[in-house]
């Protein structure tokens, strides 16, 4: 053999003489030309390491000690989770269930459990679950018990194989389930017992360890659901080649760049002996070398140890639900599919999975797998029933749910929506979010112009403005807010506010500040967090720490600055439901994390002396004026906007015989002179989700009373006027009013029903100058000490109104109204 033919010795797998091209087959043109569809110089091929360079760093590694050992991309479910592939995945595995229960095979009084091997930061976890919990109640299965184990994957980044040192750029696999657990929502969920996380030993015994029991789960008794999203591309993986008839394996050498933004990698190609292979993957082998004329091939060992788990512990009865970069079919890795990388990024390289050899050592599972629209990533679901086939038709289900969903498809809406969101009409902005089944990515690529159509909602239908609220609620439920999603929850609250939906917008600052917290909590930014491949000088660790507390230290200013700023956009908030105690709490912490912001005074100057005001009122009794998430306030300048934006309905004045307020100079003169009219207390209704709804009032002259109110076109029909006029009523009572009168015309039949559930009597009178208007009384005094109510005749009750109406100068000459 020359030098040339299969220079082995000298770390090259090639042809003959020449280029090294030809037709792929084997059948070269004399010089040796070998440029085929599979040939190994397919993207990360075999490069020559002659005798001549340089030392390696780190030299003769397998790959698989290279896969464990160099930081490797983020879980894939990080990256494409959406609401899309949960609800695929949600109907597939309740397609599962509900196969597995009509054949028979579910113990009903044990619990189904769901197995989530690549946690991340949760956010297929989060979506999973809320698709499950959608799905159950109209299915086959519905009132099953079930549980979802958001386990550690077994991939501990950052740590170490022989003489090949890390990059530490992630927490432990144990850590992130710790994080998970402190999230509020995972906490929430966990609970109330249907999520958990859990230590899954794959490599070890295969039981499962839930964090929240003190019990191992060896063998459990109703098949399990698995999922695998970017899971296997994380494990270990053994490189080998089918060259020409013969089967070889890799040696790595890696070379480390100065500044370790990359390794480069180089691979030497030895003989290797199918013979030599462990028997369950021998076969194999030798299919490749038979099947395959040059190409690389991974071998999936690490990941298929989840199979093999996987069978122990549901006693292979199991549903196992994977998508991943990876090959699925022969003709892929044809196609140079599990060519290893050339170059390693730390962070952001993906070993490519053999989905064909994982499916080809399940052989008595029933297997759909396939590549998705985006070539090199692949979809892959296994469902075994202990050697025999699920029935046909829950097949072709299965087959439908799988091949229907896209996982890069709201990558790319994203991408249309923010190329389209400066200037797109916002019914084709909704278009596009509702197509995305509310995916908070897609939202993400439209908020950062979203400031700029404040106008076009001042123009708009309350049924836009109504279904823009439902929309971003759907979106909030879809999302996991961490600290890598502050800038959006930031442009969502903001967003979600200009809308004026006061909850949603509370919770969303609320949770900006939890999350900020617990991360400040739960480690120490910026110090001893990046640690160099080959970086073994203290001096430099020294220094590299010294400059990252340095940096942390420049930026607590401006970290408590932007808290600040939150605390002032939650104070906003609060003051605009009715909850102006509470937002004076947070203007004053925004206030003492940064007292030198003009914002930050101006609001706490402002705060204070609303808060100021109102205790100065002898009738206001904060104590009272509450019931769960509606509240009355006094009336005053603060809500002169909020007021103009409510009275949009032409008949609302009329109806409460109230002025026509058009400008806000209107609304801010009417609330002047109601605020200095003798005996009258007016109060803000204010809806801890929409804020200012209407107002209820009134002008008093002794221990009687005349009431009205008013309740925004948009929020009538969902007793605001009712629970906030028995507000007013108990401020009234303990202000020892004990008669309240009110009128109200003769066609607002929606004001005659709340006055009736208000427990009002109308009087058998009516104005002389206009019939078509009724008059009501409520007894508010208190009862007598013998038990029963003071007794009042009716004459005695008109001569007390007809007293009332001189009292607070509105005359009335009454007649008597006929049958």
């Amino acid at each position: 053999m020359s030098d040339m033919d299969l220079a082995v010795e000298d770390g090259v797998v090639g042809g003959g003489e020449g280029d090294g091209s030809g037709d792929g087959n084997g059948n070269g043109d004399g010089n040796g030309n070998g440029n085929g569809n599979g040939d190994l110089r397919h993207g990360a091929s075999a490069p020559t390491v002659s005798h001549g360079d340089a030392q390696r760093d780190r030299t003769g590694l397998r790959f698989a000690d290279v896969c464990a050992t160099l930081p490797l991309a983020g879980p894939l479910a990080d990256t494409l989770a959406g609401p899309q592939w949960a609800a695929a995945w949600a109907d597939a595995i309740v397609c599962f269930w509900e196969t597995e229960c009509a054949l028979g095979t579910l113990d009903v009084d044990q619990p189904l459990y769901v197995l989530d091997v690549t946690p991340g930061r949760g956010v297929l976890a989060w979506l999973l679950v809320q698709a499950i919990e959608d799905r159950l109640p109209s299915s086959g299965v519905a009132g099953v018990d079930w549980r979802y184990l958001v386990c550690d994957d077994g991939c501990e980044e950052g740590g170490e194989a022989g003489e090949v040192d890390a990059v530490a750029t992630a927490s432990t696999a144990h850590e992130t389930l710790q994080r998970l657990r402190a999230h509020p929502r995972f906490a929430a969920l966990i609970e109330t017992g249907r999520v958990d996380t859990a230590r899954w030993s794959i490599s070890a015994d295969g039981a499962v360890r839930p964090d929240g029991r003190q019990t191992v789960m060896a063998r459990l008794a109703n098949p399990v659901v698995a999922v695998a999203a970017g899971w296997c591309s994380r494990q270990r993986a053994d490189l080998y080649a089918a060259h020409y008839g013969q089967w070889l394996e890799a040696e790595v050498d890696i070379d480390v760049s100065a500044d370790a933004a990359a390794y480069t990698l180089s691979y030497r190609w030895q003989p290797a002996s199918t013979d030599d292979f462990p028997p369950a993957w021998a076969p194999l082998a030798e299919r490749y070398v038979a099947s395959l004329v040059s190409a690389c091939v991974l071998l999936p060992t690490g990941a298929m140890a989840l199979v093999d788990s996987l069978r122990r512990l549901s006693g292979d009865r199991y549903l196992l639900l994977a998508c991943d970069i990876g090959a699925s079919s022969e003709t892929d890795l044809c196609d140079g599919a599990l060519s290893a990388p050339d170059a390693w990024l730390p962070g952001d390289t993906s070993v490519p999975v053999n989905f064909h050899a994982l499916a080809w050592r399940q052989p008595s599972a029933w297997v759909m797998q396939r590549q998705t629209d985006a070539h090199d990533l692949a979809v892959q679901a296994v469902w075994s029933r202990a050697g025999i086939e699920p029935p046909m038709a829950a097949r072709l289900k299965l087959t439908d749910i799988i091949e229907r969903y896209e996982p890069c498809d709201p990558r790319r809406l994203a991408q249309v929506a923010e190329s389209v969101a400066e200037h797109a009409p916002l019914d084709t902005l909704a278009t596009l979010l509702r197509a995305s089944a509310y995916d908070p990515a897609v939202l993400a690529a439209m908020l950062p112009d979203w400031s700029a159509r404040s106008t076009q909602f001042s123009g708009a239908s309350n049924e836009a403005v109504q279904m823009w609220r439902r929309a971003f609620a759907r979106t909030w439920r879809h999302h996991l807010p961490d600290t890598r999603t502050a800038q959006f929850d930031v442009q969502l609250a903001s967003a979600v506010a200009a809308l004026g939906d006061w909850q949603l917008a509370k919770e969303i600052w609320r949770s900006v500040l939890v999350v900020d917290e617990n991360a400040r909590i739960g480690g120490v930014r910026g110090v001893g967090q990046t640690r160099r491949l080959g970086e073994e000088n203290a001096a430099n660790v020294a220094q590299a720490e010294n400059v990252a507390r340095a940096e942390n230290a420049a930026n607590d200013q401006h970290h408590a600055r932007w808290r600040a700023c939150v605390h002032l956009h939650l104070a906003h908030c609060l003051a605009s439901s009715g909850e102006l105690p509470e937002a004076c709490k947070h203007v004053a912490h925004a206030h003492s994390l940064d007292p030198d912001d003009p914002d930050v005074r101006a609001w706490q100057t402002e705060l204070e002396a609303r808060a100021a005001r109102r205790r100065a009122l002898p009738w206001y009794r904060p104590e009272l004026a509450r019931d769960a998430g509606l509240s009355i306030e006094p009336l005053g300048v603060e809500h002169a906007d909020a007021l103009l934006a409510a009275f949009t309905d032409p008949h609302l004045a009329a109806l409460a015989n109230l002025p026509s307020l058009n400008e806000s100079q209107d609304v801010r003169t009417w609330l002047e002179a109601d605020a200095a009219e003798a005996g009258r207390t007016s109060y803000a209704v204010m809806d801890a989700w929409r804020g200012f709804v209407g107002v209820v009032s009134l002008c008093r002259a002794g221990d009687a009373a005349h009431f009205y109110f008013w309740i925004d076109a948009h929020a009538q029909g969902q007793g605001y006027g009712t629970r906030a006029a028995r507000l007013l009523f108990e401020q009234a009572r303990a202000d020892g009013i004990a008669d309240i009168f009110t009128a109200s015309y003769a066609a607002n039949a929606r004001s005659h029903a709340a006055l009736r559930r208000l427990g009002f009597d109308r009087l058998p009178v009516r104005p002389a100058a206009e019939p078509e208007v009724g008059f009501f009384h409520l007894c508010t005094a208190p009862a007598t000490t013998a038990g029963a109510a003071a007794h009042v005749s009716l004459k005695d009750t008109i001569a007390r109104f007809t007293s009332l109406c001189e009292a607070i100068d509105a005359p009335v000459e009454l007649a008597v109204e006929t049958a």
